[in-house]
């Protein structure tokens, strides 16, 4: 498994673009939104808890919307199966390499923003543990659309897993009016936890099953 993190690791830093794409995308939504809502006269502190979750829905689906294809195209995924490579760990092992170097700078950039933008202090932990767990989340469901699309298109993938972003979105959402409202999200915050180490090893293995079929 350490092989294929160090392999994953590698051609993620190689490729710069697709590190830092969804990074500066995420910063200039946030750095445009304070100055849109001025225009009307509103508290950003009041609406960054609503923008956060739209941006950060966003920016995770194009950071994983081609995550696959490039390997499917270039016959990599054919490799594994021709050298009897565990298809499996290399997904697993690419999805954790896009979860350490794309979903936790993003939830740090969420403090960063929350408190330009005068968010209370208080609420700091709170706000990076329920943005990184979600993103989590998000993560697993677009890389299982990127693998059900992988040559159909991924605005096919994105279609058949929309019913799964759903509930990501309600719980992110209720997570953020109780943290704007001084309320306790440790509920939430199990939930997301719980779900995102249930469902992080069950997706790869679903996506590399679903990859397998497609080179078959």
């Amino acid at each position: 498994m350490i092989k294929y993190l160090s392999q994953e690791q590698t051609k993620l830093i190689y490729k710069s673009r697709a590190w830092l794409t969804p990074l500066i995308l995420f910063a200039l939504i946030m750095i445009a939104f304070p100055l849109s809502i001025d225009l009307f006269g509103k508290q950003t502190s009041d609406l960054f808890m609503i923008i956060i979750v739209i941006s950060l829905l966003l920016t995770n689906y194009l950071a994983i919307d081609d995550i696959l294809l490039e390997d499917y195209e270039d016959g990599s995924l054919e490799q594994f199966l021709t050298q009897n490579k565990s298809l499996f760990s290399s997904v697993l092992a690419k999805l954790i390499i896009l979860i350490f170097y794309k979903a936790l700078p993003l939830s740090l950039l969420t403090i960063l923003f929350a408190s330009v933008n005068n968010v209370d202090a208080f609420i700091f932990l709170d706000l990076f543990l329920i943005s990184f767990f979600c993103q989590i989340l998000f993560l697993n469901i677009f890389l299982f659309g990127s693998a059900l699309g992988i040559n159909k298109g991924g605005l096919l993938g994105l279609i058949v897993v929309m019913p799964l972003v759903f509930p990501v979105i309600i719980i992110f959402g209720q997570s953020m009016t109780l943290l704007q409202n001084n309320s306790s999200i440790d509920s939430f915050l199990l939930l997301s936890l719980g779900i995102s180490f249930l469902i992080t090893p069950i997706f790869s293995y679903l996506s590399s099953l679903i990859l397998k079929m497609h080179l078959e």
